[in-house]
């Protein structure tokens, strides 16, 4: 064995550094990347409204013969099929896009036939593929119709082995009566559905009209028809909605107030909002209500009473509370009203488009004229190669006797056929022909029927080339077929566009019964509401600082004074009540909207009379006081005073029957102020107090009568 040499192996360093500006290698890796999603996989066609995953789901079906009439197949069979010819994806995303398509609370017109669980308005997830069955609805045949007369182009798949159609010739617009959902890189798309009977009058409306306008147009479309009812709220802004291609819509619950005989009376809810999760939306309201007292107190349960008849949701109301003013709060303040944002993106002519309502029919109109010229097209071709074989086998059935001796005395097919041509004056397709005619066809009824075949075979290639020629007799063939899936498709209006509606403003606060309270703040700083009997306990341990606490009612608002001059307003029926003198209280920023205040100083109703005077009091010896009508501002903040830098409240309260009063300073010194105060406007610095020696602070001030 011969020794391995120890010499070290050379190594060569192949690395490679480009030296490239990021934005470069961004965007040459983003936008290629964001082309892709948007064009293959989120964002539909304008043509036929599908994305590539509807499209490859309801082609492998078709291919799969899975018509209406034919039995229901094992969804993960449909599932496989996709993903092994058409879509290489996950099996997770096909079957999900299957299962909207057969789901009837998602399409207004559904495109898949299920048969097992395909999920509910509650949010149910569908069984799993291995489960479900499914098979193409009636609607989707109309979308395949003409696919075999080369209608449409087609591309290779994914691996080069078969063929698959960039669009679908969809003899209804799709886009329009299914709508789209979908986000993309830097793009999304939301395209409401539409009644069927509605959107195929609009274009056969501007197949009658190219130049029609959005008001024409909307004679017809009247606006979205969401396969889960509700109203529409705002249907004013549908002209400005369409005109664009985005805008909002509010579309909001459908409930009636039913009343019982013990005098109750119950929400019933018959029609959810479009996509909104029926189990979730209900539960939320309960949540809701638990956490506003005001609410609680006048719903007594929330159930669900849905089954196979119908939707039904029951918000049960006690007695002598108003379910219609309760009504109207939940549609402002819970998903019983949504709000649905329109962004009618698709791809048209290869790239992604906002579509206004009359450029997405105009796309639509001219796409069915070029299917219908296609089809014409493949039928008449069809038709001439008919005739031209009609022709043959005339000639020959005039003619039998010699074609049989021709035939006799050739030695070959080929010859047979060449003298057939030569002393017939036939092409090789009829002569092929009449060398595969069976003998039956000899008789004389069999040639009644060849030159019957021929008459209307001829008649066919007239009316074809008729309609070539002719643009408008063309347009009328297209109407008459948009008017016969019309009658296939025909559906009533399930979502109300309702008419002026005034919106009746309800606030939480027109449902508190207003009670004896006391609010106060804590030596911490915090807010607390206690009954008067728990303040009264309170008091007997320890005593509350009289601008720290007011006794008043849950329905009257307080002036909180900080300071650093702030001055909050809030309910007392927003402090959340405490249960017993050991309760933490609520820090004022949680209920405070924009509090600046390092520490509240004062709490004061709005139910004091306007005559009574505010005292306040600076660190630097400054005093002042304003009338309490100069604080009566609707605002929820604003100034008490106005502050030298640097310098801040360390009193304020009210006046009440004192005539002088006494700073008490950080050395320990007291210090009267015998001079009366002027009474000033709220946003002054009030008057010097006591000139200070330097370093002292007022810390406090007392009053005398």
């Amino acid at each position: 064995m011969s020794r391995q040499s120890k010499t070290p192996k050379e190594t060569v360093d192949n690395t490679v550094i480009l030296e490239r500006n990021m934005e470069d290698v961004m965007h040459a890796s983003m936008m290629p990347y964001s082309e892709h999603v948007i064009l293959e996989r989120a964002v539909p066609r304008v043509e036929d409204g599908l994305k590539p995953v509807q499209r490859r789901v309801l082609f492998a079906m078709n291919e799969a013969g899975l018509t209406p009439d034919k039995p229901f197949r094992k969804s993960a069979n449909i599932v496989g099929e996709t993903m092994a010819k058409y879509h290489p994806h996950g099996d997770s995303s096909i079957y999900e896009t299957m299962v909207r398509m057969a789901q009837d609370f998602n399409m207004r017109v559904p495109l898949v036939e299920g048969n097992g669980n395909f999920g509910s308005m509650d949010g149910d997830t569908a069984a799993a593929f291995r489960y479900t069955e499914a098979r193409m609805a009636p609607a989707a045949l109309l979308m395949m119709r003409d696919l075999a007369k080369e209608t449409v182009p087609s591309s290779l798949n994914f691996d080069d082995t078969r063929r698959e159609p960039d669009v679908l010739p969809a003899l209804f617009p799709n886009l329009l009566i299914n709508g789209s959902a979908g986000i993309a890189v830097g793009l999304a798309t939301n395209i409401p559905p539409h009644n069927p009977d509605e959107v195929i009058d609009g274009v056969i409306a501007a197949v009658k009209n190219p130049k029609i306008t959005l008001e024409g147009l909307m004679k017809h479309i009247k606006g979205p028809d969401f396969p889960t009812g509700g109203i529409i709220v705002n249907p004013q802004d549908l002209p400005a909605i369409y005109a664009t291609g985005e805008g909002k819509l509010y579309v909001r619950a459908k409930a009636e107030i039913e009343k019982l005989p013990d005098g109750k009376t119950n929400i019933v809810i018959t029609e959810f909002p479009f996509q909104a999760n029926k189990a979730e939306l209900l539960a939320k309201v309960l949540e809701h209500a638990q956490g506003k007292r005001e609410i609680i107190q006048q719903i007594s349960d929330v159930r669900d009473e849905s089954d196979r008849t119908g939707i039904r949701a029951v918000i049960e109301v006690k007695r002598g509370y108003d379910a219609a003013k309760l009504l109207t709060y939940l549609y402002r303040y819970t998903d019983l009203q949504k709000t649905f944002a329109v962004n009618m993106n698709a791809i048209a002519e290869g790239r992604p488009m906002q579509l206004p309502l009359v450029a997405a029919v105009n796309y639509y109109v001219a796409f069915r004229r070029k299917i219908e010229r296609r089809r014409i097209n493949y039928d008449l071709r069809v038709a001439r190669d008919r005739e031209e074989i009609l022709g043959g086998l005339t000639v020959a059935a005039l003619n039998i006797d010699r074609v049989i001796a021709v035939i006799r005395g050739s030695k070959t097919p080929a010859a047979a056929k060449e003298q057939l041509c030569a002393e017939f004056n036939l092409t090789d397709r009829q002569a092929e022909a009449i060398l595969e005619m069976k003998l039956r066809r000899l008789t004389g009824l069999e040639i009644e029927t060849l030159e019957n075949e021929l008459a209307k075979v001829r008649e066919n290639i007239a009316n074809y080339e008729r309609l070539l020629a002719d643009p408008a007799e063309m347009d009328r063939e297209i109407i008459a077929s948009l008017k016969d899936v019309k009658r296939a498709l025909h559906s009533e209006r399930l979502t109300e566009l309702a008419g002026e509606i005034e919106e009746e403003t309800v606030k939480l606060d027109d449902f508190r019964v207003a009670e004896d309270t006391v609010a106060y703040i804590d030596e911490a700083g915090n807010l607390h509401r206690v009954s008067e009997k728990i303040f009264e306990n309170m008091q007997k341990s320890a005593t509350t600082p009289e601008e720290l606490y007011v006794r008043t009612r849950t329905d009257v608002t307080l002036y909180f004074f900080g300071n650093r001059a702030g001055v909050y307003q809030l309910c007392a029926g927003d402090i959340p009540e405490c249960r017993s003198a050991k309760d933490k209280g609520v820090i004022p920023e949680k209920l405070i909207r924009d509090f600046t205040d390092d520490y509240l100083l004062c709490v004061l109703p709005s139910t004091l009379p306007d005559d009574e005077i505010l005292l306040s009091a600076t660190e630097r010896g400054m005093l002042k006081c304003s009338a309490f009508s100069e604080y009566k501002i609707n605002r929820k903040k604003y100034e008490s005073a106005l502050l030298r830098d640097g310098d801040k409240l360390i009193y304020a309260g009210l006046l009440g029957g004192a005539s002088t009063v006494d700073l008490l300073l950080s050395d320990g010194k007291k210090k009267p102020r015998k001079d009366p105060i002027p009474v000033t406007g709220r946003r002054t610095y009030g008057v010097r107090g006591i000139k200070l020696p330097e370093g002292v602070t007022v810390t406090a001030i007392a009053k005398r009568k």
